[in-house]
């Protein structure tokens, strides 16, 4: 910490602003600043996308733009509640035909909006029982943060289909599909 003459302080009492501006510009984070009245400071703030994010560090107005910092920021692992799915008619309109293929898509609910990827380390499961009562599994491949998977329907009946991440089912599974 330092005065308006630039002389070193270590009392705290300086007017300490923090802001983070978003990888891609769009957004600004105001932090909130701790002073811990002995010449040092704490940020603490919420960062809700990932990226590198620019931090701006204004000291009794002097600093800003010139004196930048970064601070590199990832996702926690996601939940089974933070997941969704798509395909194989889960969506209830969708329809599944006997000896074609279904597909089926596993990524984070958020994908879209924040870019938020899985990270290919994630027990993602779908397993399918058939009408005879045997048991599927649907071999999953990760790419692009998300896991797809293929299934070939091979007996026409009513399908159950389980969809779980870390043996706990992700919201909307397990569900049910005619297959004709």
């Amino acid at each position: 910490a330092a005065d308006k003459f630039g002389n070193l302080r270590s009392t705290g009492g300086d007017v300490v602003d923090v802001n983070l501006c978003s990888p891609d510009g769009k957004y600004v984070v105001a932090a909130k600043v701790d002073d811990h009245a002995d010449g040092t400071y704490g940020a603490k703030f919420k960062l809700e996308r990932p990226g590198t994010w620019e931090i701006q560090l204004v000291v009794n107005g002097r600093g800003g733009r010139t004196q930048v910092n970064e601070v590199r920021s990832y996702f926690a692992g996601v939940k089974a509640s933070e997941c969704t799915f798509s395909g194989m008619g889960s969506d209830g309109v969708e329809g599944v035909v006997c000896f074609k293929q279904s597909d089926i898509v596993i990524q984070p609910a958020d994908f879209e909006q924040n870019s938020r990827l899985m990270s290919g380390k994630e027990a993602v499961a779908v397993r399918i029982l058939t009408p005879s009562g045997g048991i599927s599994s649907v071999d999953l491949v990760f790419g692009n943060g998300r896991y797809t998977g293929g299934y070939t329907w091979t007996q026409p009946g009513q399908h159950t289909i389980s969809v779980s991440l870390d043996q706990e089912a992700i919201v909307g599974s397990p569900f049910t599909v005619e297959a004709l």
